[in-house]
């Protein structure tokens, strides 16, 4: 084979694939979602604040704003997750080999747009979560733009969080997950996905915290042996509290272990409307049990339209929701979809949705009015400080006032609870960290009574001095 022979055959291959390479560059710009497909990119709704705020094409890349975050899909075929809450910043970026192109906008619905990319599909939305649906396999590197000050997890799923927020990665189905740093600012990790799995990742937080929910101070009662608070306990709570929590004695099967109730229906109307009568007339919202997780009703939600319809109470109290994630999101979604903002909604999530003391999906979390955490104990490697900030508190995080169950977690690795009172050491750690109590008669029985009524006047007297920093401004 002569010299002019390998050279013609050389100059052929480079044409081949330069063309190659100019075709699929032509391919791939052509292929982008155009300003016209945008056009009809608004309408959404809001839920607790949260929306999609705007979807725009400048300069050939993608990008879908909503309340707490940004996602923009760039010319070189990254894709960048921005943090909008308290201040803009990125927080991720996820690479492919083969790059991350919009084609088209699939789907949209009130709260959602769905992209389709070649490698995969996704759907985001209005609360700042990005859902991934894998059309093929892939193998996909997140780029953290940030050095988180606390890390938990479990199966491969993460959250990464600091004191300006941070986001969540949760695979649906278990993955090895091996988080390497780079430098002080940057950390990253690789996966491999296969056609059909499936991956959240989180921007958080979703929406703002809410400062004004402190002005309605929580109540949390209800007694086994005293199902509907007597009217000398309603007007004390009265005292201090805005929403009054009545907890599940007064219904079968919520008055003795396993919890499990099949109808939220009061086992003595009468008194059940004397106790909400009095509680609404004393000024303050009443919210009765309906735990998605203890309840074996066939039609929850339809449980949950009669309390509120025809009992007229005015929120519910999820004591645990499921654990499963995306079952967890579904309920407290459609909660707010079904019955709009005004209800309340206060759950307690001490270990939902990943039966952890410490790992939460902030996407959930943010549906609530008031978040409780801390029954299940936690950790002996973990500061009470960081307990407090990371996990209870909702500030960096979902938005919500997070609520301290003191019984469950007063001590690190605590077996069994204590219903001792919190010390002034336990009150000032937990308002330096965005944390409160619950007005209770039951969650500090072991007190007696002037013991308890002397830290009820004294907690909610330093509260009212705490409020005057956060609610002048």
């Amino acid at each position: 084979m002569n010299k002019k022979y390998l050279a013609a055959l050389l100059l052929i291959f480079l044409a081949v694939g330069l063309g190659f390479g100019l075709y699929r560059e032509v391919y791939q710009r052509r292929s982008w979602v155009s300003e016209v497909s945008l056009r009809d990119i608004k309408g959404f709704r809001a839920i607790k604040g949260m929306t999609i705020d705007s979807a725009s094409l400048v300069k050939d890349e993608l990008t879908v704003a909503t309340t707490g975050s940004k996602f923009i899909f760039k010319q070189d075929g990254t894709l960048e997750f921005w943090q909008r809450i308290p201040a803009e910043r990125k927080v991720t970026t996820l690479k492919l080999e083969d790059g991350i192109w919009p084609r088209s906008i699939s789907k949209k619905d009130d709260f959602s747009i769905q992209i389709e990319t070649d490698p995969f599909s996704i759907s985001l939305q209005g609360d700042s979560l990005a859902i991934i649906s894998f059309k093929k396999m892939a193998t996909t590197t997140f780029l953290g733009h940030f050095q988180p000050e606390f890390t938990t997890g479990n199966g491969g799923k993460q959250n990464f969080i600091d004191t300006t927020g941070g986001f969540g990665y949760y695979p649906v189905q278990d993955k090895p997950l091996d988080v390497r740093t780079i430098s002080d600012e940057l950390f990253h990790f690789a996966t491999s996905f296969s056609m059909g799995d499936e991956l959240w990742v989180s921007v958080f937080p979703p929406r703002p915290y809410d400062w004004a929910r402190l002005n309605s101070p929580l109540a949390h009662t209800g007694k086994e042996e005293e199902p509907y608070s007597p009217e000398t306990l309603i007007k004390e709570a009265a005292k201090h509290a805005k929403v009054f929590t009545l907890h599940s004695f007064f219904m079968p099967g919520g008055d003795k272990e396993p919890w499990l109730i099949s109808s939220f229906t009061p086992s003595d109307m009468k008194e059940f409307e004397r106790v909400r009568d009095s509680v609404q007339a004393a000024g303050m919202k009443f919210l009765i049990y309906a735990s998605p997780y203890y309840s074996r009703a066939p039609d929850f939600f339809a449980e949950m339209r009669k309390l509120i319809h025809d009992y007229k109470i005015d929120g519910l109290y999820y004591d645990g929701i499921s654990y499963d994630f995306r079952e967890s999101y579904k309920i407290v979604r459609k909660t707010r979809e079904l019955f709009g903002d005004d209800i309340i909604v206060y759950i307690h999530a001490s270990t939902d949705p990943f039966n952890s003391t410490t790992f939460f999906a902030p996407v959930i979390d943010t549906y609530a009015d008031y978040i409780l955490r801390g029954e299940a104990s936690r950790p002996a490697n973990l500061s009470l400080d960081n307990f407090l900030k990371y996990v209870v508190s909702g500030l960096h995080t979902s938005g919500v006032n997070g609520y301290w169950l003191y019984y469950g977690s007063a001590n690190a690795d605590q077996k069994g609870e204590i219903f001792n009172l919190p010390d002034d050491a336990a009150i000032e750690t937990a308002f330096r960290n965005h944390v409160y109590f619950p007005w209770s008669d039951t969650m500090y029985r072991s007190a007696s009574k002037k013991d308890w009524q002397d830290f009820t006047k004294k907690y909610f007297k330093r509260l009212e001095k705490y409020k005057e920093g956060p609610l002048s401004q």
